[in-house]
């Protein structure tokens, strides 16, 4: 029974090596995705072009013109379009087809066990999955697969979501401290306002502010600060004494990482020469698997802590701040990255305030007559209570 175990076990080594290599070489090892149909070759099996190919452009089409994956599915289920499985489309399927990289000539390569767990394609960011070149013609121009990649990126919720507002995300509520959401019609008529209004919750504050007139008084603050040169620099001051500190606290947190790594890579170094000296081959096989999978942990975490960088100089990281901000004149996406939060206090007769470079600034937004009707009925209200 023990070499039975060590059999399958050194076979299924050998098979996933193997795949692996393929892929290396840009070959397919897997079933042919949507457009595409596998040939066999001398080295192994590649991508070639099939009928569906075109509805892969025209779902590209479709999403760089704007429209949904909700609304692509939809289309492509009236058009009697089946999946690669033979099965209606969703807005997943269209989403999965419009990330990979296999329609640009790539062979995506994905890590479904790292930190030991067992993930699936569609939970890894894209930042985690390593591309290679395939033996593969591409189907979809990289500008174009570029521009969808974009506006995905913009729809997407959760955790790793690029915000669809440039403060959204910022902006918080002044009483709560609870993160405020954007709500309202068409645009221009999109508001912030904290995220438990309406419901049956402590928070009471009804603070609206219009999008357009906070985004205009964050690039207005952007071009006064960009004409201060005795404000940019107290700034770029205390943001380099901010990264020095998070450089230091950095360089103490991947000394023992880095050893960590290194004392697993030596432990499985001695348990391959075991194996290979004719040690217990079934215990030694299952102390490789734990070992294996405890330094792809800690390689993930060495990974993420990044690598040591050296912060810049305040006079340098004043240059990027006056460069940010002249942007920011025409770009308010350059300027989010420096703002901390924006508090909404409940009270309409007191402006919003932002954090930015460690100090607080007011903003000056015009009243708009829903506001000044609004401050008019709670004061009437309040009056007859």
């Amino acid at each position: 029974m023990a070499g039975a175990d060590e059999f399958i076990q050194k076979l299924r080594r050998n098979v996933k090596r193997g795949l692996a290599a393929k892929r290396e070489a840009g070959y397919w090892t897997c079933p042919p995705p949507f457009g595409f149909t596998t040939k066999r070759t001398g080295g192994g099996s590649v991508l070639i072009p099939d009928d569906n190919a075109k509805w892969v452009e025209r779902i590209y089409q479709l999403l760089d013109e704007g429209h949904s994956p909700a609304a692509v599915a939809r289309r492509l289920n009236d058009l009697g379009v089946q999946t690669a499985r033979r099965s209606q489309w969703t807005p997943s399927t269209v989403r999965l087809i419009a990330k990979s990289p296999v329609y640009l000539g790539k062979i995506p390569i994905y890590n479904t066990r790292a930190g030991g767990k067992q993930r699936s394609v569609a939970s890894i960011p894209r930042d985690q999955v390593r591309v290679v070149d395939g033996l593969h013609d591409a189907l979809i121009d990289p500008g174009l697969w570029h521009r969808v990649q974009k506006r995905l990126e913009i729809v997407r919720r959760g955790p790793n979501a690029l915000r669809s507002y440039p403060l959204s995300g910022l902006v918080v509520c002044g009483e709560c401290g609870g993160r405020c959401q954007v709500t309202g019609g068409k645009w221009p008529y999109r508001n912030y306002r904290c995220r438990p209004y309406g419901l049956e919750t402590s928070c009471s504050s009804r603070r609206i502010v219009r999008v357009e007139l906070l985004e205009g008084a964050v690039l207005a603050w952007a071009r006064d600060m960009a004409s201060d040169q005795a404000a940019i620099d107290q700034a770029s001051r205390r943001l380099t004494a901010l990264d020095r500190a998070a450089a230091q606290h950095q360089s103490l947190a991947l000394a023992p990482a880095r050893r960590k790594v290194d004392d697993l890579t030596m432990k499985q170094e001695r348990l391959l020469e075991a194996l290979y000296a004719g040690g217990a081959p079934t215990l030694i096989n299952e102390r490789l698997h734990q070992v294996q999978a405890e330094l792809d942990a800690a390689r993930e975490a060495l990974e993420a802590l990044g690598e040591e960088v050296e912060p810049l100089s305040p006079e340098d990281l004043a240059r990027v701040i006056m460069d940010a901000l002249e942007e920011g004149a025409a770009d308010l996406a350059q300027v989010a990255p420096y703002i901390e939060w924006i508090k909404l206090p409940a009270d309409p007769d007191q402006p919003p305030v932002m954090r930015a470079f460690g100090q607080d600034f007011e903003l000056e937004i015009p009243r708009t007559e829903k506001d000044r009707t609004k401050l008019a009925a709670t004061r009437e209200a309040s009056k007859w209570k």
